[in-house]
């Protein structure tokens, strides 16, 4: 259903532009070329309006990208300094928000494994998607 449609009830009017020159009568021929001005106008504003629109989101879009690619460019100091880990040591089910959840006791590169953390295991899989898990049963 058009907004037409659905403001009046019934379908919108047939539309069929005037050709210059199809009435003999100059003050209608005047006065059709006027309103198909007035259409065209009408028609260009939306659409360079959605031009623009498309620009301005192509512009964020390559701006967030950019700051992404920023972001990633650390220095090698800083990317070794991430905390990645390196063992699985145990798991465990515990109970939060009213439900069984599995963690992991993590033990992170350059730490002894004393400082192992405890981990939810879909967070720690989300977060470390490569990290193999072994052969045991631990999700």
């Amino acid at each position: 259903m058009t907004p037409f449609e659905d403001l009046y009830g019934v379908q919108p009017p047939l539309y069929i532009p005037y050709v210059l020159s199809d009435s003999n009568v100059e003050a209608v021929d005047f006065q059709l070329r006027g309103c198909e001005s007035a259409i065209a106008l009408l028609k260009h504003h939306p659409q360079r309006a959605m031009s623009h629109m498309h620009q301005q989101v192509d512009k964020h879009i390559m701006d967030s990208h950019a700051s992404v690619i920023a972001s990633s460019e650390l220095p090698p100091m800083a990317r070794q300094s991430a905390v990645l880990p390196q063992a699985i040591l145990d798991h465990q089910m515990v109970k939060w928000k009213n439900a069984a959840a599995a963690q992991f006791l993590v033990h992170c590169q350059g730490s002894c494994p004393a400082d192992a953390t405890w981990e939810f295991a879909d967070d720690f899989q989300q977060r470390f998607p490569y990290f193999s898990l072994g052969t045991r049963n631990l999700s």
